[in-house]
């Protein structure tokens, strides 16, 4: 299990059968989750793909975003400005939409999603 911080202008992928706790996502930066692959505990600021990867527990800050496309996210936090879109194919799971995060299902899967009085949740 590593641990990675992603600055402005780079791509980081995680590679299939492993595990990274703790990333860190700059805005600018870029995280991409493939098959096989998860992150845990990630801070976004910047961009997480997941593409048919698996995603638990991250926190989605202002400027930020979280893509999940075909893949699974499970306890993600979005805060203000921060957005989590689930594409085609997509689940997410006890997702919290905190005031002024947006929520974006296309075609996805979602369950146990708590928006608060200012979150957003857009089908």
């Amino acid at each position: 299990m590593t641990t990675v911080t992603v600055v402005p202008g780079q791509t980081h992928i995680v590679a299939p059968g492993q595990t990274e706790i703790g990333d860190i996502v700059l805005a600018g930066g870029t995280l991409d989750v493939p098959l096989g692959a998860t992150i845990s505990n990630t801070f976004v600021a910047g961009l997480d793909n997941v593409f048919l990867g698996t995603a638990i527990g991250t926190t989605v800050v202002g400027g930020g975003i979280e893509d999940v496309e075909g893949g699974f996210a499970s306890g993600t936090t979005i805060s203000a400005l921060g957005q989590q879109f689930v594409g085609a194919g997509g689940t997410a799971f006890d997702t919290t939409v905190g005031s002024g995060g947006i929520q974006t299902l296309l075609d996805a899967t979602a369950s146990g999603t708590v928006v608060s009085a200012e979150g957003h949740r857009v089908r």
